[in-house]
């Protein structure tokens, strides 16, 4: 017997935002839950693609994800607010290029951000905190989104998970529609 799989819907992600002590927590957790990026992808995020992206005026960068397929993030009005305050309150030093950084500057290690997920879940009221992961977060962004009334067709595309070839013609139409449904998600904090 299969138990039915937990899921996170908007309400617990802004309760997690809530229980945040940290600016960067709050920038991944949004980042996370409504690019629905892969912790990977997450991670290899620079600075520079992210102020290149800020100085071109868009919300938008292009990334190289699983299989080598390329699809654009894009990042609405409340994830870039919250990461332009994470990067504007850093205060450790930034010793490497990546746009996330672990307490000490350096790169995120997917395990101390798994636990970190866990332990501001737990700290939320999350009933299921144990399951609390990145992945999580990205299955909540489809889950999110499909609420919010976004095609399937478009879930698909922003999470990566079609051919970018058989999408191709459509690539500005999706993206336009799945831009848009991003552009207007927020939730209060």
């Amino acid at each position: 017997y299969n138990k039915p799989k937990n899921y996170m819907n908007l309400n617990m992600i802004q309760d997690m935002v809530k229980a945040c002590k940290s600016n960067r927590d709050k920038a991944i957790i949004l980042t996370l839950a409504f690019t629905g990026m892969r912790v990977s992808e997450l991670t290899a995020l620079t600075i520079d693609n992210y102020m290149a992206m800020k100085q071109r005026g868009d919300n938008q960068i292009l990334i190289v994800g699983k299989g080598a397929k390329k699809r654009y993030i894009v990042f609405n009005n409340q994830v870039q607010a919250s990461i332009d305050y994470y990067i504007k309150t850093w205060t450790a030093p930034r010793n490497c290029d990546k746009l996330f950084l672990s307490m000490w500057g350096n790169e995120i290690a997917r395990n101390n951000l798994n636990m970190t997920l866990k332990s501001i879940a737990k700290e939320a009221g999350i009933p299921f905190w144990e399951e609390i992961s990145p992945h999580a977060l990205r299955s909540a962004c489809a889950s999110i989104y499909s609420e919010a009334g976004m095609p399937v067709a478009n879930i698909r595309d922003m999470l990566g998970h079609s051919n970018i070839k058989t999408t191709s013609l459509y690539v500005k139409s999706s993206l336009q529609n799945t831009t848009n449904v991003v552009m207007n998600m927020n939730i209060s904090i």
